[in-house]
This record gives C-alpha cells, sequence and structure tokens, in this order.
C-alpha cells in the first residue's frame, strides 16, 4: 500500500536565505490532510497494515525535495517517514510522449520488485485526473485514485475525498506475525541556514512548475 503525499507547496523568496535568522523550512506550506493521512501511515505500518509509504513526483529540483521531505519528518514526529522516492531523474525511468515520468503501477513495482498484486494494494495521490495509474486501476479500484482537489494552495479550502484511504487505514486487516515495527525518534530540525537559494513558487507534482 502507498500513501503518496503529492501536493505540497512552498513558498519561496531567494531574499528570504540571505539571512541567517531564517529557516528555510518556516516557509514550507503542507496540506495538513494529506498530512494527516501520512501519520495514520506510518501507525499502521508498524502492524504490517502499510507496506510502504512513497513519493512519485516528476519534480527534477532533488534539494526542493528533500526540503519537503525534511518537512514533513519534523511534522510527523518520524526521521524517515518515506520508503521509497521516485522522480523525475530517476534513470532507465519510464517516461511518455511529453518526456514525464510515467506514473503508473509498473513504475512503482520496477522500485519495489518484491512486491505483489499492487493494482489491489496502492493508493495513489495527486491533484491530476488523468495518470495512467488512473487507467489501471479501473472501475474496481478506481477508489485508489484520490485526487487533490482543489490542487493545494495555502489558505484555499480542501474539498478532496479522503475518505477511501481513511477507511481503508481504518479496517486494514494486520499482517500475520506483525510487520516491521519502526523506531520513533524525534526528526532532526534543519541546521540549513544561511544559504543562498533561487526557489520560486513550486509544488510537487505532475510536471512541476
Amino acid at each position: 500500500m502507498r500513501c503518496r503525499p503529492n501536493t505540497f507547496r512552498a513558498i519561496f523568496d531567494p531574499k528570504l536565505f540571505t539571512n541567517p535568522k531564517i529557516n528555510p523550512l518556516d516557509y514550507v506550506i503542507l496540506n495538513l490532510n494529506a498530512l494527516e493521512v501520512i501519520k495514520k501511515a506510518i501507525i499502521a505500518k508498524k502492524t504490517g497494515r502499510v507496506s510502504k509509504i512513497g513519493i512519485l513526483t516528476n519534480n527534477d529540483n532533488e534539494e526542493f525535495i528533500s526540503l519537503v521531505k525534511e518537512k514533513i519528518a519534523i511534522e510527523t514526529g518520524y526521521s524517515n517517514p518515506f520508503d521509497f522516492t521516485i522522480t523525475a531523474n530517476r534513470q532507465n525511468q519510464n517516461v511518455g510522449p511529453n518526456g514525464q515520468l510515467i506514473k503508473s503501477v509498473v513504475t512503482i513495482q520496477e522500485e519495489l520488485p518484491g512486491e505483489e498484486n499492487l493494482i489491489k494494494r496502492v493508493y495513489f495521490f495527486d491533484d491530476m485526473p488523468d495518470h495512467v495509474i488512473r487507467r489501471e486501476f479501473g472501475d474496481e479500484f478506481k477508489n485508489h485514485y484520490i485526487q487533490i482537489t482543489p490542487p493545494f494552495v495555502f489558505e484555499e479550502k480542501d474539498r478532496t475525498n479522503w475518505e477511501p484511504i481513511l477507511s481503508a487505514l481504518a479496517t486494514l486487516p494486520p499482517a500475520s506475525g506483525g510487520g516491521r515495527r519502526q523506531r520513533r525518534r524525534p526528526a532532526k530540525k534543519s541546521r540549513r541556514r544561511n544559504k543562498k537559494r533561487s526557489y520560486q513558487s513550486r509544488s510537487i507534482r505532475d510536471g512541476s512548475n
């Protein structure tokens, strides 16, 4: 089962990073509903009810992605909440006609070759409605594709239907014998200060811009 914290937004002004008193993490704004799903998924992973939690993104700015992951780690209290991260920079990746990473079960399977029956077990989150994985889910698993509605913008009301994943997290049976327990350790606060950055408003979404 994958819980993809897809749509987060960070608003950056390059001038902010010339000030040593400013922590760039303070300018990473998270979708609180998506963050709550991640927290519940982390808890469910302790008993094996969730197998993996990952990010699948067409963003190619690795430093930016790391910054967002660091903020999520701090907010959840887990130093490494994600088991895998697939970005636009992955080598030998499946790409579509537009040159972007194809978001599909096949792409996830290549990252996790030991996992089986992924079409039944993956829950996917994105603010775009038309990724390949949606067609793969078909009618039987259509509720596994959760479209972030509207695309996350700070202070705009989130109308996403989170019920399918929340219901799944609440009712999934534990794996026999329990799962791999994750030791909870407080996430370290960032020491990244006094570094110049050239970030503009961006979001982790398909074809980030």
